[in-house]
């Protein structure tokens, strides 16, 4: 995958003996991914872990009009899609490459074997997850409830004619 296997420059696996490195490079693989590359939706299925070697990407959900809301733009060392590697369920956001990326990308088998030989990489995971959880709470605190944007954007006369509507679709009418 890459000479020597060195991740001194990607903070989650920095911490990992030069052997430790080493076992991980030998079950990751190299991918790349061009400026403005779509990398996964949100919904496809959660097969791999990807570590940023090089380039940027940006995480998105989006919001009730379909517009993308970023939740984090990562930068070499950034991990992403770790989330369905647990737990086995579809991506939970859309992922895209904002500059040419390079890509170490770890599948689901080869993630939970290595995990069990290196609980320390397991920590540090947790440790982004529950960093990300708490940015993306932050972000979609942001966000406007979709029931109160149609609530403002509903004209009087609207409500009137709900109100009617209902009363004349009733039982007692």
């Amino acid at each position: 995958m890459r000479a020597g296997g060195s991740f001194s420059h990607i903070p989650i696996l920095a911490r990992l003996s030069p052997a430790d490195q080493d076992a991980l490079a030998a079950v990751m693989t190299l991918r790349a991914a061009k400026a403005e590359e779509t990398i996964f939706w949100i919904g496809d299925p959660g097969e791999t872990l990807y570590v940023i070697d090089q380039g940027t990407v940006v995480i998105t959900v989006p919001d009730e009009r379909g517009a993308h809301v970023v939740l984090a733009t990562l930068v070499p060392g950034g991990v992403f899609g770790e989330i369905s590697l647990f737990d086995g369920g579809p991506r939970t956001a859309t992922v895209r490459a904002l500059t040419d990326v390079s890509l170490l990308a770890l599948s689901r088998d080869a993630f939970h074997a290595f995990l069990r030989t290196h609980p320390d990489v397991a920590i540090e995971i947790l440790l982004i997850m529950g960093a990300r959880q708490r940015a993306s709470t932050q972000t979609i605190r942001g966000v406007k409830n979709p029931n109160a944007v149609i609530a403002e954007s509903t004209a009087a006369w609207q409500k009137v004619s709900d109100v009617v509507a209902a009363i004349a679709a009733s039982q007692a009418f």
